[in-house]
């Protein structure tokens, strides 16, 4: 008769892989909603761009996350590195929003679009993976919707709290504080399983 153990306790690295994309997803999508929402301020041209330079950002950090010298690194120190790469764009879009200047946001979204897309090649490793015990799509579901909802409602409520544009700096003030946060929760599931 054969037994085998089954770990009760989640292997902590890939705990904190399955975090971190549950972080990465609550900040993208709160950070498109609150571009959308600050498109209707902007001229008609500059209104098209914020969103597709988000999007295209995403996608050459993502490629730029698979190059040899980024891929050298463990998944944690990438993952790491995208959010403290995510957090600079967002403080520049901090500093740059109370003027509603088109251009001027551009580097806080193209910067912000890297570092999210070098998360998000860190998350998505392909290969053998050990999944924890407690695991299972519904939950991921549903952590994954509670997560975005509760970040969009909290970044929503920041803004709508102030008139006109003045409320997009503590929005995205908020989204800072949030990739800080899976920056430093990820160091920290770093160290302790180094």
């Amino acid at each position: 008769m054969k037994v085998s153990a089954v770990n009760e306790f989640p292997l902590p690295l890939e705990e904190a892989r399955i975090n971190a994309s549950v972080i990465l997803c609550s900040g993208f999508f709160a950070q498109v909603v609150m571009l959308i929402k600050l498109t209707g301020l902007l001229s008609f041209p500059f209104s098209m761009i914020p969103l597709p330079v988000l999007l295209c950002t995403v996608s050459a950090g993502f490629f730029a996350g698979q190059m040899k010298m980024v891929i050298q690194k463990t998944p944690l120190k990438r993952t790491c590195l995208g959010f403290i790469i995510t957090a600079s764009g967002l403080l520049l879009l901090l500093t740059v929003n109370n003027r509603l200047d088109e251009l001027a946001l551009l580097p806080g979204l193209a910067l912000s679009g890297i570092g999210q897309g070098i998360v998000l090649s860190a998350v998505l490793r392909k290969g053998e993976q050990t999944k924890p015990v407690w695991y299972s799509r519904g939950v991921m579901i549903g952590a994954l919707i509670t997560a975005t909802a509760l970040t969009m409602t909290s970044c929503l409520l920041l803004q709508s709290g102030f008139t006109s544009h003045e409320g997009y700096p503590y929005a995205f003030a908020l989204l800072m504080d949030l990739s800080l946060f899976g920056a430093i929760y990820v160091r920290m599931i770093e160290r302790e399983n180094a």
